[in-house]
């Protein structure tokens, strides 16, 4: 089975790829130099030349910081819309969403898949992927699915801006943890993530979208404290303000009844697996950036928007 994999080079297409490899799919997977998907003409001789039984679309607009460029809007809509325009009719077309769509002014604990439009989102990255999201519901067609990502961790993320490879960065460096405000998600490890892909390109799915969450939330206190089960020397978590922020999760129902007996990775088991990735590749080179705090700093301007 031939599989067409956009976004190799970030953070979910540099897991997902060799895992596709391993179970034996043949995978193609261009660079954006190779192929820029914002190209119509690019996109149409391409899919021309090549057949693909499926393509998992992981590409997205290049993240500015911690935010986006002013045309991620048009990037993000041509990229999905040239893929669909030219592919064949009946290769598979697995979209990436984000809970985002739901709006993150108006979330709410274990949205469902029929929360998508109560709420137009604010930002052009969230409007982008809604209205892809809003399409390929309304298009119904046997062919498209959306799989709207919430929390996801792994190894290849930026530790810079992503909540618990930062933690573990931090304090690889010999930094202290510091919580701007404690905060419930449901986040997914990548390994499961890729597996559920897997599952999606082996099976003939009944709906259009799928929250991909495991059911269960966890708080960032609990996350970070898994550390020092794992790091040999003391370090400190503060949490800032008190109370909780906003909850970010989504009803997985739909889900589970796809995967049938699946079971998540423990965060306890992640966290661990990741603390060993980074232990190599993070040193005391990367103190002074994690000193400054970026994701810090981001987190306080999130939560002063959104109280």
């Amino acid at each position: 089975m031939r599989v067409l994999v956009t976004g190799s080079e970030g953070f979910v297409g540099q897991n997902l790829v060799p895992y596709l490899h391993e179970k034996n799919y043949e995978v193609l997977s261009p660079s954006f130099a190779e192929l820029d998907l914002t190209n119509s003409l690019r996109v149409k001789e391409y899919l021309a030349e090549q057949y693909f039984d499926v393509i998992v679309h992981c590409a997205t607009a290049d993240r500015v910081e911690f935010g986006y460029a002013n045309d991620v809007l048009r990037k993000n809509l041509s990229m999905f819309f040239n893929l669909y325009q030219y592919k064949e009719s009946g290769t598979k077309l697995i979209n990436l969403g984000s809970g985002s769509e739901y709006n993150r002014q108006n979330w709410i604990p274990k949205m469902a898949e029929s929360y998508l439009g109560e709420f137009v989102p604010e930002d052009d990255h969230s409007y982008a992927k809604f209205i892809i999201s809003n399409f390929i519901d309304k298009a119904k067609d046997a062919n498209l699915v959306t799989l709207r990502l919430f929390g996801i961790y792994g190894p290849f993320e930026d530790y810079k801006s992503k909540f618990i490879s930062n933690c573990i960065a931090k304090v690889l460096t010999g930094l202290n943890i510091e919580i701007y405000k404690n905060v419930y998600y449901d986040y997914v490890y990548i390994d499961d993530f890729c597996e559920i892909v897997n599952q999606f390109i082996l099976k003939p799915w009944q709906h259009t979208a799928y929250n991909i969450t495991s059911g269960k939330t966890v708080d960032l206190l609990t996350l970070a404290n898994h550390l020092n089960t794992i790091h040999n020397k003391s370090f400190d978590i503060t949490i800032l303000n008190d109370g909780l922020g906003v909850e970010y999760s989504g009803c997985n129902n739909r889900l589970m009844k796809f995967l049938e007996d699946f079971q998540f990775t423990s965060h306890k088991e992640a966290i661990t697996k990741l603390y060993r990735f980074y232990e190599d590749k993070i040193d005391h080179s990367c103190f002074s950036e994690l000193q400054d705090d970026s994701y810090l700093k981001y987190a306080k301007s999130i939560q002063k928007r959104n109280p």
